[in-house]
């Protein structure tokens, strides 16, 4: 799983080709944290309260970063 992560990671700053990098923790964070939701939501047939369970999270964190990234 690590080696999975750090090789998209490095596609990811690769992919940038000489952009300079500037905000790239919050930038990877909301990235995966919203296709993360969004992945468990869809195989969780979106149950919230399942999702949530799953993430680790409250429901009510949950219902928040759901409207925050509107799924």
């Amino acid at each position: 799983m690590k080696n999975c992560i750090n090789y998209k990671i490095q596609q990811y700053i690769d992919a940038l080709d000489g952009t300079p990098i500037t905000g790239l923790h919050k930038t990877v964070m909301q990235k995966t944290e919203k296709e993360l939701i969004n992945l468990l939501l869809n195989k969780n047939n979106h149950n919230q309260t399942k999702t949530a369970e799953e993430l680790g999270i409250n429901r009510l964190t949950l219902r928040k970063k759901i409207k925050q990234y509107q799924l």
